[in-house]
């Protein structure tokens, strides 16, 4: 059927107008959102501090919770850095596996560790917040940045790389932590989910609206830490120790965004569908405490997709042209593979983006879900 001999109704007027504007609104959220990040040149993230103004001195600190096995493989890694100043503080969370000895091992041979043992669990709330806290709290520098037990850095140039970013006005940053690469489904499905999520937080941060941040590779100072208690107003939920905390303490002025490899950090994935799942219903709790302007931003695009398809469905469901419904998708498609392609080469993800479409379908319907079943399991 031609387009131009089609006798429009008036459902099929509204359905075409709407489906044309939320694909233009998917389109510009490509663009100016995940193009900040797809597009960024890494290699002109260089180092700002020269021999004349020294890097800061740092404390990085993890929290560790019966993971003598990370310990082992990854604690090493955030000891040898090129670094002229730093501690390693460990906060040892009261594990019942061999931590406190491998613990214990290290600090004799790196004098840059520091352990602090939480002996008896004292911690009421579940949860890295309580550690965390008392790692920052025993740091003896003014800079910290935050990662995870689980998490290795692939070269001594990490902490340099990444501390260089702080300066008298940027004191929260914002880094990237990848998830090592497998070849199965589930963790193709992770490497999507971590990219997307990073072509938001750091796409909206280098858009001046920055509203959270990742615990595997986190920064900011001391006193911004205290200036708003710390973790004490969201101590009751399990997550948050990274995106609540970044929701409260991030603006416009004080926030930078690291997309230098050299920073990146890179963690063990989730291997059962059930683990990951627990993880990202944890993740999704945390959003109806972001603040409203946040909120109806991140809403904007996956309302935009559910709507664009149920557009297509009434479209087609009333015989409108089958040529202009593929163009519409293959608009969509072709941005939305190059921009995944581009966020891929930034980010060291290789192959994701044929999925990509695909990937957002399927996360669509799974986080809608899980924020059900959050809020259900709440009122029961």
């Amino acid at each position: 059927m031609d387009f131009l001999q089609y006798q429009f109704t008036q459902i099929t007027l509204v359905a075409g107008i709407c489906t044309l504007f939320f694909l233009m609104l998917q389109l510009l959220y490509y663009f100016f959102v995940y193009g900040k990040v797809a597009f960024c040149d890494e290699n002109k993230k260089k180092q700002k501090h020269t021999e004349s103004e020294k890097l800061p001195p740092v404390s990085v600190v993890v929290a560790a919770k019966n993971e003598e096995y990370h310990l082992k493989q990854n604690l090493v890694t955030l000891l040898e850095q090129d670094y002229p100043q730093y501690e390693v503080i460990v906060v040892n969370d009261a594990s019942t596996d061999e931590s406190v000895y491998v613990l214990k091992a290290l600090s004799k041979i790196y004098t840059n560790l520091k352990v602090v043992n939480l002996v008896v669990n004292v911690n009421k709330f579940k949860g890295k917040k309580f550690p965390l806290s008392i790692g920052i709290k025993s740091a003896k520098y003014e800079h910290i940045i935050v990662t995870c037990a689980e998490c290795e850095v692939l070269n001594d140039k990490w902490l340099s790389t990444f501390a260089s970013c702080f300066t008298a006005k940027k004191t929260v940053l914002l880094g990237y932590g990848a998830y090592k690469t497998e070849k199965t489904l589930l963790n193709k499905l992770i490497q999507y989910d971590t990219v997307t999520k990073a072509m938001n937080y750091m796409g909206f941060a280098l858009c001046g609206v920055p509203y959270m941040g990742v615990g595997r590779n986190l920064g900011y100072t001391k006193k911004s830490f205290y200036s708003v208690g710390g973790f004490t107003k969201h101590y009751h939920v399990v997550a948050g120790d990274d995106d609540m905390f970044v929701n409260q303490i991030a603006n416009k002025q004080n926030t930078a965004v690291v997309l230098n490899r050299n920073s990146f950090t890179h963690a063990t994935p989730k291997h059962s569908f059930r683990e990951w799942f627990i993880q990202k219903r944890r993740e999704l709790s945390t959003f109806k405490y972001y603040k409203s302007s946040h909120k109806m931003l991140l809403s904007i695009l996956p309302w935009s997709i559910f709507l664009f398809y149920a557009g297509i469905i009434i479209l087609l469901l009333n015989n409108f042209p089958w040529q202009y419904v593929v163009l519409f998708i293959l608009l969509k498609y072709v941005l939305q593979v190059i921009i995944y392609y581009k966020a891929g080469k930034v980010l060291e993800v290789k192959g994701l983006y044929p999925y990509a479409p695909l990937f957002e379908i399927y996360f669509l319907f799974l986080n809608s879900l899980m924020r059900l079943k959050n809020l259900l399991s709440r009122k029961s």
